[in-house]
């Protein structure tokens, strides 16, 4: 089921790669011209229904080859799953800018602490790589580039 509201596209869960397929090329058709950016929440939560690594991947060179196609995507990886580690290590490969985020151990409390890394693949968008170390808390995101506030 595709909507529209303000410029964007949102499209209800989709559970197979075939209709991972069909939302890209029917998102390109609906968009004829410039860029078409498809987000997919967690792509590895398709491991979790059974989908095979390797159809996964494929929809992801599929992705990769259309060239007005930007797939923007959160991929989940436990260290005790093999087939996340897999599908995340892939990811990563193909992706021109990957935000990675690791978590400080800071127990129960009302924020949350962690790394956030931002590297690029290509020189194609000119990022350095740069690590920050952010706080996210009920009243907004802190973030800090070394030792200075960034925002």
């Amino acid at each position: 089921v595709l909507g529209v509201f303000g410029g964007s596209v949102f499209v209800e869960s989709v559970e197979s790669i075939d209709g991972l397929v069909g939302c890209a090329q029917d998102l390109l058709q609906r968009h004829p011209t410039g860029s078409v950016y498809m987000v997919v929440d967690d792509i590895s939560s398709l491991l979790l229904l059974g989908k095979k690594f390797e159809d996964i991947v494929g929809f992801l060179m599929f992705a990769k080859c259309q060239t007005r196609l930007c797939l923007v995507l959160g991929c989940w990886k436990h260290k005790a799953d093999e087939s996340a580690k897999r599908l995340a290590s892939a990811v990563s490969h193909l992706s021109d800018i990957r935000v990675a985020l690791a978590p400080l151990v800071t127990g129960f409390s009302d924020t949350a602490t962690c790394t956030m890394r931002i590297t690029t693949h290509e020189s194609l968008y000119r990022i350095d790589d740069v690590s920050y170390l952010y706080k996210l808390a009920d009243n907004g995101l802190k973030l800090t580039l070394n030792s200075g506030t960034v925002k």
